[in-house]
C-alpha cells in the first residue's frame, strides 16, 4: 500500500461520526470499547500498520501527517498513535501505552490543551496580539525580572477577548481551601456549565 493508497482509502461519511458530547459522557471503559470498535479505528490501525512496515522510523510522522489520519481523528475525537483494537480495557491500562484521548472525568490540564484552546477561540487579530507578546517572552528566561516584565505587559493590555471566560470546564482551584466550600463550589459550577451546554 502506497502513501497515496492511505491517504486515498478514506472518506466522508457523516454516519461514521461521532454525536456532539457523546464521547464526553462515557466511562473511561466505555471511549475505549466503543473506539476499538469502530469501523474508522480500524482503518487508523491498519494503516499504523502498514506505514511501520513501509517508512520504518519515519512513520510516526507520516501517520500523524496524512490528511486521512487527520480526518478519522476528528470525526472519532481522539488523536495520536493507536493502541491495538486487540487490547481489553484491562490490558490497555497495565500497557505502556497512554493514549491522550483516553481522558478520565477529572484531570489535570496540559500547556498542549491550553494552547489548542487559544488557537481554537481567539480571533485573527486577538492570536497576533498574543503571538507577538508570546514572541517577545522567549527572549527572556523564566523566573527572571524580563520574563516578569512581560508577564505585566500582559496584565496591563485592555483587548476583552482574553478575559472572555473558556467556554469548557476548566477550572482553577486551590487545594488548601476546605473540602466542603470546594465540593460545594465544584457542584455548583457544574451545573451551570451543564445548564449553558444543554446536558
Amino acid at each position: 500500500m502506497s502513501r497515496t493508497e492511505i491517504d486515498d482509502g478514506y472518506f466522508d461519511h457523516s454516519m461514521l461520526q461521532r454525536p456532539p458530547s457523546h464521547f464526553a459522557a462515557l466511562s473511561m471503559e466505555m471511549k475505549w470499547e466503543t473506539t476499538r470498535r469502530h469501523p474508522l479505528y480500524i482503518w487508523l490501525w491498519d494503516t499504523w500498520q502498514c506505514l511501520i512496515e513501509m517508512a520504518g522510523a519515519d512513520a510516526p510522522t507520516q501517520f500523524r501527517e496524512s490528511p486521512g489520519v487527520q480526518w478519522a481523528w476528528g470525526m472519532l475525537d481522539i488523536n495520536g498513535l493507536p493502541p491495538s483494537p486487540s487490547l481489553d480495557f484491562d490490558d490497555l491500562l497495565q500497557s505502556d501505552v497512554d493514549p491522550r484521548w483516553l481522558k478520565r472525568s477529572a484531570r489535570s490540564v496540559s500547556y498542549r490543551t491550553l494552547a489548542k484552546i487559544l488557537q481554537s477561540q481567539l480571533s485573527s487579530d486577538g492570536l497576533r496580539l498574543l503571538s507577538t507578546m508570546l514572541f517577545d517572552a522567549s527572549k527572556t528566561e523564566v523566573a527572571t525580572e524580563g520574563r516578569d516584565q512581560r508577564l505585566m505587559s500582559l496584565n496591563n493590555v485592555d483587548w476583552d477577548e482574553l478575559d472572555a471566560l473558556v467556554e469548557m470546564p476548566l477550572l482553577l482551584y486551590n487545594p488548601a481551601a476546605p473540602s466542603k466550600e470546594f465540593v460545594s463550589d465544584l457542584t455548583n459550577l457544574r451545573n451551570e456549565m451543564r445548564q449553558r451546554l444543554g446536558i
